[in-house]
């Protein structure tokens, strides 16, 4: 399978990426939109259940990348925990905040000193995070109803553009 660029904006700078040529529409001009098959994965939960992403289809799926000690990650994570609370109750909408390389112990006490709800995935070895080919945290993933990759963003998303965004792709 080869492979093709494709460019994303982040906060403070256009990043290129790699992707699956095969499944990659790249966005050549502004405006045109980015779509491809997201990876499907099984990660553990926190509780640990095995969860897997293929599981959602015919939601929105928010797929965020983090870690307790990055703290824009951190900061991010607050932000869709917060969020997350108004979405809980919407099952067309699913939040999931995989931790990227870090202990379960870490993580558990994170989630627990903060008191947050928002469901945590554990990448313990980062193998998700090289199927999604990770390199800059935070990390999100906008995914449709059909399992496509619709949007990728880097850096802190306030609450108000994730609504906006969450919306917009409910609505398609």
């Amino acid at each position: 399978m080869g492979l093709k660029f494709f460019r994303i904006q982040s906060q403070q700078q256009d990043i290129t990426l790699l992707a699956p040529q095969d499944s990659v529409e790249a966005a050549e001009k502004e405006g045109e939109t980015l779509e491809y098959p997201a990876p499907d994965f099984t990660l553990l939960d926190m509780a640990g259940k095995e969860k897997k992403l293929s599981d959602n289809k015919g939601k929105v799926v928010v797929l965020n990348f983090w870690t307790t000690w990055n703290p824009a990650a951190r900061d991010q994570f607050v932000i869709f925990n917060s969020y997350y609370g108004s979405v809980n109750n919407n099952p067309d909408v699913i939040l999931l905040a995989v931790n990227s390389q870090e202990d379960k112990s870490v993580v558990d006490n994170f989630v627990r000193r903060g008191g947050y709800g928002l469901p945590v995935l554990l990448d313990e070895k980062g193998v998700v995070g090289e199927l999604y080919r990770i390199s800059i945290l935070p990390i999100t993933y906008f995914i449709s109803k059909n399992g496509q990759v619709k949007e990728i963003y880097i850096g802190i998303l306030n609450a108000e553009d994730l609504k906006e965004k969450v919306t917009k792709l409910s609505s398609e």
